[in-house]
């Protein structure tokens, strides 16, 4: 056994020569030869897996790890593997949620939540450096969880990867990075992370950072007949169709619409299990500053009373339907203005049935007009009540009333009095 700064030389069978770098023994924060000496001295006599072999004329290489996970030869769970108290507070808002409810129900938490894929972590302490491989980091919080991050990520793709000294330079040991979860190498138990500025600050990493409504700004990626599709970021695209390219029908849209061209966009729905988004680039949705309806809740904007905007879908009988963010769609009652399909409105919000999933509008949008007014004047008549006592009149008495109906034979009338 023999120790070296990025990690240790071992001999088994009193042969085959093994080596395990500083990932596989569990010593990611390592600075020196020392630190791995004190840890493994010369002799001790320790169990591996080994990971990987090569047997060559040039010379065999073997690869050995000390991981507990892989000397057990079972895979850690979730994303990360570490399933700690200590990083759920790195979680989503559902984690917290899902976390609390384990442990009332159970009394403790035996299944914690993963670090996430593109979660920013602030204020992460460089470690050790690894020769010129790159950084070992802390993740804020906690001790236990590792993260690394190679050199190439540690600066833009068109700028040089810089040089790594643990004793000086932007990224010397004991200095602090903003980084982001770029991966998890489930072998090593090591959280990847970039410290790229454009990888830290991208707004919409993950088809879980859009929500509907979202402004966006993105590229033209190419022209369909069907719509167009769009690159928000270096790892999400969009689609808009072409019912949504703009307010009014374009009769040369592909002139308009050309690659690589940056357009401002607003999300219109997200489809988290097709991996898909949908945007619209119609003026009157990308530059309102009304309220977003994303739902049939207070919550997701379906407030009676409140002014926002929605495109026609259809003219019904009874009104005609119009559609929100989402999916959410609603009823347009008392219509004062000629509604066609797909016209961009703005509109009142009249009522909300979140269990039936309706919501009622109308497109009196007057401010001067009180809710309880629209309402009133839009709720139906009352049916009038007639008597139904024939002894009030008499054979050859002269009435005078109003004709309801007429039939071939007949008519039908109300008596006055």
């Amino acid at each position: 056994m023999k120790a070296w700064d990025r990690g240790l030389s071992l001999r088994f069978m009193g042969f085959y020569d093994c080596s395990a770098d500083l990932n596989g023994l569990g010593m990611p924060a390592a600075r020196s030869k020392a630190d791995v000496e004190k840890k493994y001295p010369l002799g001790k006599v320790v169990p591996v897996r080994v990971l990987y072999v090569s047997l060559t004329a040039a010379g065999k290489v073997i690869i050995v790890s000390r991981m507990p996970h892989v000397l057990a030869f079972k895979p850690r769970p979730a994303l990360t593997g570490y399933e700690l108290p200590a990083a759920a507070h790195l979680a989503s808002d559902k984690a917290h949620s899902d976390i609390s409810a384990a442990a009332n129900e159970k009394g403790k938490i035996d299944k914690m939540w993963p670090i996430p894929y593109g979660t920013v972590l602030d204020d992460c302490i460089v470690l050790s450096v690894v020769g010129t491989i790159g950084l070992a980091l802390q993740v804020p919080a906690t001790k236990a969880v590792t993260a690394f991050a190679k050199v190439a990520q540690l600066a833009e793709e068109d700028e040089p990867a810089p040089k790594l000294n643990k004793y000086s330079g932007p990224f010397h040991v004991g200095t602090r990075h903003r980084a982001r979860v770029v991966g998890y190498d489930a072998i090593d138990a090591v959280v990847r992370v970039s410290l790229r500025p454009s990888m830290v600050n991208e707004k919409f990493l993950t088809i879980d950072d859009v929500y509907p409504g979202a402004a966006v700004n993105g590229t033209i990626k190419v022209f369909r007949e069907n719509g167009v599709e769009i690159t928000i970021s270096s790892t999400l695209h969009g689609f808009i169709h072409k019912q949504h390219l703009a307010d009014v029908a374009l009769k040369h849209p592909e002139l308009q619409f050309k690659a690589g061209k940056q357009i401002a966009c607003r999300v219109l729905k997200v489809l988290h299990e097709q991996r898909s988004i949908l945007l619209t680039t119609r003026k009157s949705l990308v530059q309102s500053k009304l309220p977003i309806v994303t739902g049939y809740t207070e919550a997701e904007g379906a407030v009676p009373g409140a002014i926002t905007q929605a495109v026609v879908d259809r003219v019904v009988d009874n009104g005609a339907i119009v559609n929100f963010y989402q999916g959410a769609h609603g009823l347009v009652v008392g219509g004062s203005k000629r509604l066609e399909p797909g016209k961009s409105i703005k509109c009142r919000i009249l009522t909300c049935d979140s269990e039936r999933r309706r919501i009622r509008v109308t497109d009196n949008v007057d401010e001067g007009v009180s809710l309880d007014e629209l309402l009133a004047k839009l709720a139906p008549a009352k049916p009038t009540e007639f008597s139904t006592d024939i002894s009030q009149v008499a054979p050859g008495q002269i009435v005078s009333g109003a004709v309801v109906r007429i039939r071939s034979e007949s008519a039908m009338l109300t008596l006055d009095g």
